[in-house]
């Protein structure tokens, strides 16, 4: 009961809308974030979403996350949103493990919290207004997005989805069996790693060469040789 009012309500919010871009062309335009662009939210305040298509939640939440940033420039704030199935790396970044994820930036990119209070227009625009933003402890700041760890962690996953998509083109457009495709990556992986421990050798050799190592004399041949003659010389005068 509890869901399907939820779904009357969104889009109840998705007609009012819909009705207010009519009537308002010049409302707030919703700010799409990706890979190439997502340092903006560094400047100014921010309050963004993390959603997939597929994700009913998000769906159910779109219309009110729509109609909020119509409200945006009442509230000075931009308000953006993030596709984390074309934007994994950004994905990887805010460290989003659920959907919709919410995240307010603040004092210009140095502030960063997640939201998890209630999900209606009203609570959102209440959050802003009243800085209860303010009260949420923000994240630290190895785990911030824009810190050298994210940004890591977001290569990683950017590279992961580079390879997803080689992957299915060799499957889908040239017919390549996938464990053709999993055994030529496992000899490539070995043989980059071969070559890249053998450049990492050479430059090591370069810039750390060897030193040559002086020959110590062996003090106790020396006293050997010493005694040994003095036993001759004694022996040497016996005979005479």
């Amino acid at each position: 009961m509890e869901r399907l009012h939820n779904v009357l309500y969104g889009n109840c919010l998705l007609i009012i809308a819909l009705f207010t871009c009519t009537i308002y062309p010049n409302a707030a335009e919703m700010h799409i974030l990706t890979d190439s662009n997502w340092t903006t939210v560094l400047k100014g305040d921010w309050f963004v979403e993390f959603y997939a298509p597929w994700c009913g939640a998000c769906r159910s939440f779109e219309p009110i996350w729509q109609l909020f940033s119509e409200q945006s420039e009442d509230l000075n704030v931009n308000v953006g949103k993030v596709d984390i199935t074309v934007e994994s790396g950004l994905a990887a970044r805010f460290l989003v493990s659920q959907l919709p994820t919410l995240y307010h930036i603040s004092e210009d990119g140095t502030q960063f919290r997640k939201y998890n209070g209630k999900r209606r227009v009203d609570d959102l625009e209440r959050f802003i207004n009243d800085k209860e933003w303010m009260k949420i402890e923000p994240t630290v700041w190895y785990l911030k997005p824009n810190s050298i760890p994210m940004s890591i962690a977001g290569a990683l996953a950017g590279v992961g989805e580079a390879m997803r998509v080689i992957v299915q083109m060799l499957t889908d457009t040239y017919g390549i069996p996938l464990w053709v495709i999993i055994v030529g990556m496992v000899i490539a992986t070995i043989i980059v790693g071969v070559v890249l421990g053998l450049a990492l050798v050479a430059i090591v050799g370069v810039i750390f060469p060897p030193k040559k190592v002086r020959a110590v004399p062996n003090v106790n041949s020396q006293e050997q040789e010493k005694t040994n003659d003095q036993q001759e010389s004694a022996d040497s005068k016996k005979d005479k």
